[in-house]
């Protein structure tokens, strides 16, 4: 691939971040969210079943956003090289800020309750504040593990240039190391380890979160009824592990697509 179409590929990894994630940030901050407060707070708008719709749709839009961006940012950092993928993880890292943002003023706005008391203030700043710590800490857990692994990966390849020049073969190509994915899983391929030990992070600080909710803040379940509940929620961490995984696999092939 020449410096030109390189160049090109490397802004279309970066666009891809910017329109993914402000899409479904913007859905998710005045769409679904105002419309979840609302159907939980009046049981009179919608039906009974609205905000448990509401609330999943919102994890989806969540987790599509962190999976794509994610997938991108391991395929940019294998691909190029970690200096030329910070602009990428500054848009993902910037839309995080700009959909919680946006999402406490259209709270304000919509329902015409803009806090006037200091502690009112505050309270919204602190949820504010706390939410985008946490996804920016999950990213920066994500950038760790995808950094290590292709770091660890790369002296194999560099190896196998040089074996190939030895041999007269000057074509080396990179990419050709990892993709086409031949089976689901392979411990070798970097990409899809990457995409793996991400895909344990996001579901591991999931099910962290909930343990500290439920020790400190709901209390350990102890009715039957809270106990299939819990369960049902570490169970839909594992639907993510597995969901996550594949679905980053989709995006880093689609990108591997527009690599000819």
């Amino acid at each position: 691939m020449n410096n030109t179409s390189e160049k090109k590929l490397l802004l279309r990894t970066r666009l891809t971040v910017l329109v993914s994630a402000l899409a479904l940030n913007t859905l998710f901050a005045l769409v679904l969210s105002p419309l979840y407060s609302r159907a939980f707070s009046d049981k009179a708008f919608g039906f009974d079943y609205l905000p448990d719709i509401l609330d999943a749709l919102m994890l989806i839009t969540h987790l599509a956003s962190f999976f794509i961006a994610y997938a991108v940012t391991a395929y940019s950092v294998f691909r190029f090289s970690l200096k030329k993928t910070v602009p990428t993880i500054l848009i993902f890292s910037f839309l995080t800020v700009y959909k919680y943002g946006l999402n406490l003023i259209a709270g304000w706005f919509i329902y015409d309750a803009v806090p006037t008391a200091g502690s009112a203030i505050n309270l919204s700043l602190l949820s504010f504040a706390a939410n985008v710590l946490l996804e920016l800490l999950q990213y920066g857990i994500v950038i760790f593990i995808i950094v290590r692994i292709i770091r660890k990966a790369m002296p194999a390849f560099m190896l196998r240039k040089k074996q190939l020049e030895k041999l007269g073969d000057k074509e080396f190509s990179l990419r050709e190391c990892v993709f086409p994915f031949e089976k689901i899983y392979e411990k070798k391929n970097p990409l899809q380890k990457a995409a793996l030990g991400t895909a344990i992070a996001v579901a591991a600080l999931r099910v962290a979160q909930r343990l500290v909710y439920d020790v400190f803040v709901g209390g350990v379940p102890t009715a039957l009824d809270d106990i299939i509940w819990v369960a049902v929620y570490y169970i839909g961490s594992l639907l993510i592990l597995a969901l996550g995984y594949l679905f980053m696999l989709l995006v880093l092939m689609k990108l591997d697509a527009s690599d000819k």
